[in-house]
């Protein structure tokens, strides 16, 4: 543990000696001391000569028995008080110059019989440091009032456990796969948004409150910056390719975060520009229309982008009434006008209209002209993870009770034609077609399977050594060949002729293979990678790199060409759309 001047030189070291754990850690308004948690006791050390002060251990001699461990703290905005949050489920008020315990919140439970769900795993003061916000390991957010020592209001946002949170004068924000912002007063939410980017990881408001930061493991776009009031992206602040592990605020706005085994500043206002013509959300779906005239992209908020291909500007969107945003429900037949947003995971064009499929298994047709619903459906409440057009009907892959399975689903009709099951649970289900559509190929538990559309049936299997899902599929152009990459960081090249492996590379940096797909030509493979925004132009033929393309920061998981073969298109999730002339690709200086 380490604490440094404003001028970067250090002034305090702790080495991690004899060290189980180290967590929280704060310093008082006046920079004398500096409290952490370590080995589940809070520890306070003055920064002078860099001494152990004293140790807050809930006053009882047996410190160490599992209901007065303390799971998080913090400390009061005036740094007159340490509250600390004991495995007892109580919450003690210490004071901060001498360690004398003040007071204690709830009722403590007995030894054995506390709940590991009621850990607490963060813990935030209001900026008034009248009241304290904690997230719990069951999911739940709950906000004590120090005058009445009593919980005001508990809610649970939705995400998960241990929901990330950061508390301004009149609002928290409940960070995960969605941000969500409750009222300080009365924890009733106000609205919600889809952050930009990977798993998010810390969490903090301005000092003014109308600015959240959200932290993560994206890279180049280590922070991002939200408008709270309005729910949008309004900055990026880069950084290296680490995870954000936490994230503070001065009074005067610069940002600090802890990144890697570094610690970063920018002053304020230095973050880069958001661009307002690009998706706010993890995208995940990219596809040009039927007539070449337009580039689509949806992700995680369940909107569709739309952009002319001639002018490269954006000219729709598709998107549902505000209203309707955020609804943990999925599409009934009777009422499908009401459903939910839910993240879109293909988008289908057929002609004058589009349809895009959704994660919770809904679908929703669109008017091209309008960029209006016109019907919706739900595929008999299945988890769809990926879709391809086929003829009048759409091959959705994904999962429901009976297990995974490719569901060969009619638009018009509204209707599972039949169903294509599959042998194992995967989280890899994207299924590709081959370029002349009589062939689908998709990932089983590891094994390559691929189906006659025309008889409906299985044709051939292949089973790449040391085999993990795949969601890097793609056919060359001439269907001779084909390409998987899977998360260990295998890509493969497959004969299809003669159902042999031709040869392999492995590159396990950024993590595995996420997308892939060849150029019009067949000479080079374009491929994504899970992490780091990495995409790579490769030998078609002996898998060696002949360039890396920049300009994502997240997974790469959407790449696909146009029907002429001039443009190809690639998506990632920190939200990010990139075209790029075929023609150039290969090029060191090519756009």
């Amino acid at each position: 543990m380490r604490v440094w001047g404003s001028d970067g030189r250090e002034l305090f070291h702790r080495p991690p000696e004899d060290v189980e754990l180290q967590r929280d850690v704060a310093l008082t308004p006046d920079g004398a001391m500096v409290l952490w948690l370590a080995d589940r006791v809070v520890h306070a050390h003055t920064l002078v000569d860099g001494q152990e002060r004293y140790t807050l251990r809930a006053n009882n001699p047996a410190p160490r028995e599992p209901d007065l461990w303390a799971d998080s703290f913090a400390l009061s905005p005036d740094g007159g008080t340490v509250a600390i949050a004991y495995h007892d489920t109580t919450i003690r008020l210490f004071r901060t110059v001498d360690g004398e315990l003040v007071e204690q919140l709830g009722q403590p439970l007995a030894v054995d019989s506390y709940p590991k769900a009621s850990d607490v795993e963060r813990m935030r003061y209001a900026p008034d440091g009248r009241r304290i916000v904690v997230s719990v390991a069951d999911g739940s957010v709950a906000t004590w009032d120090l005058a009445t020592k009593a919980v005001v209001h508990r809610f649970e946002p939705g995400l998960g456990a241990e929901p990330i949170i950061a508390v301004s004068e009149d609002a928290i924000a409940c960070v995960g796969s969605e941000v969500r912002i409750h009222g300080l007063a009365d924890g009733k939410e106000r609205f919600r948004f889809s952050p930009r980017g990977a798993v998010p990881h810390t969490a903090a408001f301005t000092p003014d409150g109308e600015r959240l930061l959200v932290g993560s493991e994206t890279g180049p776009a280590l922070l991002s910056v939200y408008d709270v009031k309005r729910g949008t992206l309004v900055g990026l602040r880069r950084g290296p390719l680490h995870t954000a592990a936490a994230v503070f605020v001065a009074d005067d706005g610069t940002v600090h975060a802890a990144v890697g085994n570094a610690l970063l500043r920018w002053q304020p206002g230095a973050e880069r520009h958001a661009p307002s013509d690009s998706p706010t959300s993890a995208t995940r779906a990219v596809v040009f229309t039927a007539d070449g005239k337009s580039l689509l992209a949806g992700g995680d908020d369940g909107e569709v982008w739309q952009w002319d291909l001639a002018s490269k500007a954006r000219v729709g969107r598709f998107a549902v009434d505000d209203a309707d945003r955020g609804v943990n429900a999925i599409f009934d037949r009777d009422d499908w006008k009401t459903a939910s947003v839910a993240p879109v995971r293909a988008i289908v064009p057929f002609g004058d209209r589009l349809v895009t499929v959704h994660a919770s298994g809904s679908t929703r047709t669109w008017s091209l002209a309008t960029r209006q619903v016109t019907d919706g459906a739900i595929v008999q409440r299945y988890a769809a993870m990926g879709a391809v057009r086929h003829g009048d009907h759409i091959l959705i892959a994904g999962r429901d009770d009976e297990g995974d399975s490719i569901k060969i689903w009619d638009p018009r009709r509204r209707e599972t034609e039949q169903r294509l099951d599959l042998t194992y649970r995967n989280l890899a289900l994207t299924p590709v077609l081959r370029p002349d559509g009589e062939e689908l190929a998709i990932d089983d538990g590891g094994t390559l399977r691929f189906w006659d559309l025309r008889r409906r049936a299985p044709v051939a299997s292949l089973e790449p050594e040391h085999a993990i899902g795949s969601t890097a599929l793609a056919y060359a152009p001439d269907g001779s060949r084909f390409v998987n990459g899977d998360g260990y960081g295998f890509l493969r090249l497959w004969d299809l002729k003669t159902r042999t492996e031709l040869r392999h590379r492995l590159d396990s940096e950024e993590g595995g293979w996420a997308s892939a797909a060849f150029t019009p030509d067949g000479a080079s493979l374009v491929a994504g990678k899970l992490r780091g925004g990495g995409l790579l132009v490769l030998d078609a033929t002996t898998l060696e790199p002949r360039r890396r393309l920049e300009g994502h920061a997240g997974a790469v998981g959407a790449i696909v060409v146009s029907q002429d073969g001039r443009w190809l298109a690639t998506a990632a999730t920190d939200g990010t759309v990139l075209l790029w002339p075929t023609t150039e690709l290969s090029s060191p200086g090519g756009n």
